[in-house]
């Protein structure tokens, strides 16, 4: 017998046999439709168990008719997308931090009302929160040099500092009587929560262990807060009881890194974000079952609870210089209400009180000399065709110049990060502009250094400490986020880092998945404080660059040390501001090589074809 006869055989047995053990394991139900021997019994849920109980005989099926049509129709296709929020016809008060030029502002946005008021101006505040009256306001602010809490009466407009000491303190919670607040705290090297009292005076209690821990949120009844910490190579949730000072882990996953917690108000449920494909998510979990999985609330971060916990607001960042904030049931990814705000959103509170009306004088005094203060931003003037020239800067690079269109921008940056810093990291470039006759970077075609609109940072300073790379994942792309560390480590410049920094030597460490994603995690946060150069450069118009496709296993394809101002022209456009068209898209003819042949294992294969190289 042919093998294709006997595969068609051995198909056709089994097909058979299944056939049988079908018709076996569905008799009675066959024969109970074609008028045979129904059932004996059939099962029925009581509140306790399944059990099976009697049945009665039910009457017998009639045979159908040949010409009644029995096919149902079919059902009618429908998308149900939930109604968006209407801010304006929610009640309550939110508020919001907005970070513009370097400097944070806490907004205060009466709900019906499409305008927000300023807490205070010409101070550096962040992270918000309510108290559970909603009749005074809890944030970080380094108004006088170092970062502390502050509280602000909303009657009176009083403020008073609840933390004096040169060490970092922010993101205050309240507990759910408004006489404790929690709040992050870092000391030597860590960061740790601390509890406070409301009237002032010392910690009541410090975490004193070993680990990372930031973001603590109070449960509304008042025993537990939880928390994000930094423990087995990754961040994961903890739950702290207060009876015995002791922590439990809500969350492990190596693979995810898990923050900002912050409980419903019936303590049923506990949102968080996460990064999940490429994109920052908000996730909802049930408290009452950990191992149910987590709901997918939205795209964003640091999630709030409206005061009636059918409503989620969290923050979206669909640029570096814009931010949504953005409200919609915790169920609901689809319909989301955007307000755009354009700056960098940095915390946000939420309460069922709206402010007094009319509005107390302080806070009409702060909305006035707002407004009075309000200047249009002036907008980016391009030079056009031949409009710019390369300009020297003075700092050390191979080539120390830039286009004209973005000198001054760089220097502003220069010196803001000199201050902010404390050292003169931009003094120094691996690269400004290289010029026509310079080689062009390899794999880079269409090089942006030619027009001198990007600049690539000293690499050394990763090298030596001063700076950490850590990876934001956006998509299918990857992004590097750039922390400068400060001259000054007394808390008097920066803030402490959450996040942890990539460790690209782990690729040479023998580990094949290190190996495999170019790098690793650090297990542990370096401590100290460091700023934000990345936020500092797009506020600057400097913006970071993707990195390649294959950075994992090319390392000039990693690229988180270029910045680039482009300022929405594309390549062609920026080159024409230097040089005539002619220049750098004629093409200058060259002799194709001959094909090669090589011998592999495999046979063989000719070598890839040249193409004519621009004379650029």
């Amino acid at each position: 017998m042919s093998a294709s006869r006997a595969a068609a055989l051995a198909t056709h047995v089994m097909a058979i046999c299944c056939l049988g053990l079908l018709l076996s394991a569905c008799g009675s139900s066959l024969a109970g439709l074609l008028g045979g021997q129904a059932p004996a019994s059939s099962p029925t849920v009581d509140s306790q168990h399944l059990t099976l109980t009697a049945a009665a005989t039910p009457e017998p099926i009639s045979s159908p008719s040949p010409t009644a049509s029995q096919t149902p129709p079919p059902p009618t296709p429908s998308l149900s997308v939930p109604t968006p929020v209407n801010l304006l016809l929610e009640s309550g008060t939110i508020a919001y931090a907005l970070r513009r030029d370097g400097r944070s502002t806490v907004f205060l946005l009466p709900l019906g009302s499409p305008d927000a008021l300023p807490l205070a101006l010409g101070s550096d505040d962040r992270d918000p929160a309510f108290n559970p009256q909603g009749t005074a306001l809890a944030y970080a602010s380094r108004r006088d040099g170092n970062w502390d809490i502050y509280l602000t009466d909303l009657a009176s407009g009083e403020t008073r500092r609840l933390t004096d000491s040169l060490d970092y303190d922010g993101r205050p919670a309240w507990s759910p009587d408004g006489q404790w607040i929690v709040y992050e705290h870092f000391a030597a090297t860590r960061m740790s929560i601390c509890i406070l009292a409301t009237a002032g005076g010392s910690p009541a209690w410090c975490d004193e262990g070993p680990f990372s821990s930031f973001a603590p949120s109070w449960s509304p009844q008042g025993r537990s807060i939880a928390f994000a910490s930094r423990r087995e190579k990754g961040t994961d949730l903890y739950l702290l009881d207060l009876d015995t000072l002791q922590s439990r882990e809500l969350t492990h996953t190596a693979e995810v890194d898990e923050g900002d917690p912050v409980f419903s108000p019936d303590a049923q449920r506990l949102a968080f974000t996460a990064v999940e494909n490429g994109y920052r998510w908000v996730f909802v979990q049930s408290l009452d079952d950990l191992q149910a999985p987590p709901q997918t609330a939205a795209q964003g971060v640091r999630p709030v609870w409206s005061p009636t916990g059918d409503r989620l607001a969290s923050s979206f960042y669909p640029s570096a210089l814009t931010s949504f904030l953005q409200v919609a049931p915790p169920t609901s990814v689809l319909a989301p209400s955007v307000l755009p705000l354009e700056g960098y959103l940095g915390g946000i509170s939420w309460t069922a009180k709206p402010l007094s009306d009319p509005l107390p004088d302080w806070l009409q005094a702060n909305a006035s000399q707002l407004a009075a203060s309000a200047a249009t931003a002036a907008a980016t003037v391009h030079a056009g065709p031949l409009g710019a020239t390369l300009t020297a800067i003075n700092v050390q690079a191979p080539d120390a110049r830039l286009s004209s269109s973005v000198v001054d921008r760089f220097g502003v940056l220069r010196q803001r990060i000199q201050s902010d810093a404390g050292w003169d990291f931009l003094g120094t470039l691996d690269s400004a502009v290289i010029g026509p006759g310079a080689p062009r970077p390899p794999q880079d075609e269409l090089s942006w250094f030619r027009t001198g609109r990007t600049i690539a940072i000293a690499r050394a300073a990763a090298v030596q400490g001063w700076l950490e790379v850590v990876p934001e994942p956006l998509g299918q792309y990857t992004y590097w986020h750039l922390y400068l560390r400060t001259r000054a480590q007394d808390g008097s410049m920066g803030e402490p880092l959450r996040d942890a920094p990539w460790d690209f030597e782990a690729r040479a460490s023998g580990s094949p998945s290190d190996y495999d994603r170019g790098g690793a995690y650090r297990s542990t946060l370096p401590p100290g404080y460091y700023e934000d150069f990345t936020l500092l450069a797009a506020e600057h118009g400097w913006l970071r660059v993707a990195a390649d496709a294959n950075w994992r296993s090319f390392y000039s394809g990693i690229r988180y040390w270029e910045f680039r101002a482009a300022d929405g022209l594309d390549w062609a456009a920026a080159m024409g501001e230097l040089f005539p068209l002619e220049a750098f898209l004629t093409p200058t003819p060259s002799i194709t090589p001959t094909p090669r042949i090589y011998q592999y294992w495999f046979g063989p294969r000719p070598s890839d074809t040249r193409w004519p190289t621009p004379t650029y």
